[in-house]
């Protein structure tokens, strides 16, 4: 009985096991939503950045290995790493376990001992620069880039693309890395000027790296505070309004919308008005997009307002992913705003069948109850 069971067992722990591989592989995939893998191999990685005169980033993991999983979610998704490497490395993942022998020839050759490593090479020598193990966060990586950095570059001279722009948004990240903050907003303004209609996927980074040097210039200095912030404000919205079609142009909005729900969190220039009409542009502007929908349609019914508009976005949603009670949830909620108790809770029963677990399910459902009967 008890191998029969482990028999009907192992070929689905081996397909998860297969599953979660091909999933950690793939990595991040969506521009500005952390660090982009190379598609192919840990060889074909170091052709590329010879090629491109890069570093190599590896990722070394394993299916076993929890905080290889820890760094995806807290690390390698973070945008400031993502748009770090971007221009200095091509980041690579190689699974590399010891137990079931998958990639132990390249953990050997590069010293691997433990899980998560991460290897900062010089794809000329096949040279590891910067080893790190364990757990590691978003300044800690960029730390070790420098370090790695500088080592290639005193043995292969500038690391990188050697265009005017591309150099110019390079220096000013690594100058806004390490607190030179007047040194970043000279770089990356220069580089605005040199794309300044956004022809050449620089004017995009620069205005990214302006805004970025406005917030932390505002962390420096609290008396120009919401003068910075509001300079911050105005870059981003130069980049939409000049790379509507640029590779950061979805950071860009995701940066302007942050910044706009921050200053109402803050209580200062409080207008939810504003951010409102942020989310509402975002979800125009990407109109595929069901998570800008999603929070577009339920900051107005929060707001208790544009009501019509918000449920014709939160149909849109149900729509397109009909078995998400997320989106179920929100449409109900909108119902319930018009005062149309009895689809609403019909909507709910809909989600709570598809996810009964969801205690905020349960509580959305008891407070239009009770909103019924008052």
């Amino acid at each position: 009985m008890l191998s029969q069971l482990v028999r009907s067992i192992l070929p689905l722990s081996l397909a998860l096991l297969a599953m979660i591989s091909l999933v950690r592989a793939a990595g991040s995939s969506e521009p500005g939503s952390g660090v982009q893998w190379f598609d192919g191999d840990t060889k074909k990685a170091m052709e590329a950045a010879v090629a491109e005169n890069k570093l190599v980033v590896l990722d070394g993991w394993a299916s076993w290995c929890k905080f290889c999983f820890e760094m995806d979610e807290k690390t390698w998704s973070n945008p400031e790493l993502g748009l770090a490497l971007e221009r200095e490395a091509i980041p690579v993942r190689a699974e590399i376990d010891y137990k079931t022998g998958v990639g132990e020839s390249l953990g050997r050759r590069l010293g691997v001992e433990g899980l998560p490593a991460v290897l900062f090479i010089d794809p000329v020598q096949e040279r590891v620069l910067v080893h790190l193990e364990g757990f590691q966060t978003t300044p800690q990586i960029l730390e070790a880039l420098d370090d790695a950095r500088k080592q290639y570059e005193d043995l292969h001279g500038e690391i990188g693309a050697s265009d005017t722009g591309s150099r110019l948004i390079r220096d000013g990240r690594r100058a806004l890395r390490v607190g030179d903050l007047e040194r970043a907003r000279e770089a990356f303004e220069k580089a605005r000027k040199l794309d300044s209609e956004c022809r050449d996927d620089i004017a995009d980074d620069a205005a990214l790296g302006l805004a970025a040097t406005a917030t932390a210039s505002s962390r420096a200095a609290s008396a120009d505070r919401e003068t910075l912030e509001a300079e911050a404000a105005r870059w981003l919205s130069w980049g939409i309004d000049t790379c509507p079609s640029a590779d950061k142009t979805r950071t860009l909005w995701d940066r302007r919308v942050e910044i706009a729900r921050r200053d109402v969190e803050r209580g200062e220039n409080a207008d939810t008005a504003t951010l409102g009409a942020w989310l509402a542009k975002r979800s125009a502007a990407f109109a595929d997009d069901l998570d800008y929908a999603w929070q577009y349609a339920s900051w107005a019914v929060d707001q208790g307002t544009e009501i019509e508009q918000a449920l014709e976005t939160a149909k849109r949603c149900v729509d397109a992913a009909p078995d998400d009670p997320r989106y179920l949830s929100l449409l109900a909620k909108v119902y319930a705003a018009l005062d149309d108790t009895k689809t609403a809770l019909e909507v709910l029963e809909e989600a709570i069948a598809i996810d009964p677990q969801d205690t905020q399910l349960r509580e959305l459902r008891l407070r239009i109850v009770l909103g019924m009967r008052n």
